[in-house]
């Protein structure tokens, strides 16, 4: 109605009515992902997951509208990739996969990165110790350590491992005590393969803990070989005898051999020189092999025999 003052004038007038248009504008949306981390697995990690930047003039999805993309992106090795996507691969749908990309002005894609990390591992050996025999010995038993922050291998990888190191003989120190070496083996002589027999070594953060080698010295005994004299005669002896030498080793590989003889046969007295048997005893601190524990035995027989009167 119009109105002059109080009075209905809208008889005296004649009105046209022209609508306007209603304008749909698209809703202005900037798509991202986050940046995306995983430890190596050797299995291949994507990031699916998207949402809308925010920011002044953006927007956020309607509610119940989803993104559907095309993502070719992906990673299985250690390295950083970015999560790269088309614009034209952005599709959003509703909750009845009704397509809604129309509606949408898609301005701009921020890719995050996608990146994987080493596998931290760790193998080791358990000491070794042998007793001399003449022979070379290795330790090629491995283990990987379980610890926090560590972790085995990716199932169905196998692992290679050069060790050159090798003990045969016995390591002593200044004052003859038996000492070890280490185990050791260079990180970059250890390889590891996948089930494809590649190598994906680079993939794994690798360390080693070098157990001992150890050789103990063989036992060795010496002892005065058997004896007789005749009553009345000097005590004496046939030298000794060496009970534990190895792998045909003989008194040569003694370093010292400087033996002292004595007796409890004694002709000073009655007590000590009757017919019967004594033993001769051994002295000789200076017996020494480097591979060897030298004991002297002093059980070897020196037997006095009778004096034989022809009648």
């Amino acid at each position: 109605k119009l109105y002059d003052g109080e009075e209905d004038e809208t008889s005296n007038e004649k009105i046209t009515y022209r609508a306007g248009r209603k304008k749909k504008i698209k809703r202005t949306i900037v798509v991202m992902t986050d940046n995306y981390t995983a430890m190596y697995d050797g299995s291949t990690h994507t990031n699916y997951e998207y949402k809308c930047k925010e920011g002044e003039g953006l927007y956020n999805l309607v509610d119940n509208h989803l993104f559907s993309v095309i993502n070719e992106s992906s990673i299985i090795n250690v390295g950083t990739v970015d999560n790269i996507v088309k614009i034209e691969n952005i599709k959003i749908i509703d909750e009845l996969e009704n397509d809604k990309t129309s509606n949408y002005l898609i301005s701009d894609y921020e890719a995050g990165t996608l990146e994987v990390t080493k596998r931290p591992i760790e193998f080791y050996t358990e000491d070794y110790v042998a007793v001399y025999d003449g022979q070379v010995h290795k330790n090629h038993t491995y283990f990987i350590r379980e610890a926090e922050g560590l972790y085995d291998l990716v199932t169905g990888h196998v692992y290679s491992i050069v060790n050159n190191s090798e003990i045969k003989d016995v390591i002593r120190g200044t004052n003859k005590e038996v000492l070890s070496k280490d185990n050791t083996v260079n990180i970059e002589d250890i390889t590891i393969y996948d089930g494809n027999n590649e190598d994906v070594t680079s993939n794994y953060d690798v360390n080693y803990v070098a157990g001992k080698l150890t050789i103990n010295p063989a036992p060795l005994t010496v002892k005065a070989i058997y004896t007789s004299i005749i009553y009345g005669e000097e005590a004496t002896n046939n030298g000794v005898e060496y009970l534990g030498f190895v792998n045909n080793e003989t008194i040569e590989v003694l370093e010292f051999n400087d033996l002292v003889y004595s007796y409890t046969y004694d002709q000073s007295s009655i007590e000590t020189r009757k017919v019967e048997s004594y033993n001769i005893l051994l002295n000789g601190s200076n017996v020494y092999g480097n591979n060897y524990e030298v004991t002297l035995d002093n059980t070897g027989i020196l037997e006095v025999l009778p004096f034989e009167i022809k009648i």
